[in-house]
């Protein structure tokens, strides 16, 4: 180095890579799949809030099931193959105030 060049700050022309500018960066939001179209049905029956579900996915020998349990003390068994139709209706016995908390499927 020559003592001229102390102190004194030159620019320099730092080329960018292709791979930094924004047209060459993957989308961080890429589109979501398609959703499949879904069948909707409700499911009338419990008079009170339900607070609890249980998903029984069917097989080659029995329906998919859903169990449910609500706040007026009752569980009901559906069978989704049927458009929901009931399979059983259980009742908590009397005394049991917070209703059906639980469901699920062994």
């Amino acid at each position: 180095f020559s003592g001229a060049h102390l102190g004194r700050r030159e620019r320099a022309a730092i080329p960018t890579p292709d791979l930094l500018s924004p047209a060459a960066m993957p989308d961080p939001h890429p589109p979501s799949p398609p959703t499949p179209p879904c069948r909707r049905t409700s499911l009338t029956g419990h008079s009170g809030a339900v607070l609890c579900l249980a998903f029984l996915p069917g097989d080659d020998t029995s329906p998919p099931l859903l169990a449910s349990g609500a706040d007026d003390g009752t569980c009901r068994l559906w069978d989704l193959s049927a458009g929901g139709a009931t399979l059983a209706d259980f009742e908590v016995p009397d005394g049991a105030e917070a209703g059906v908390i639980a469901v699920s499927f062994a």
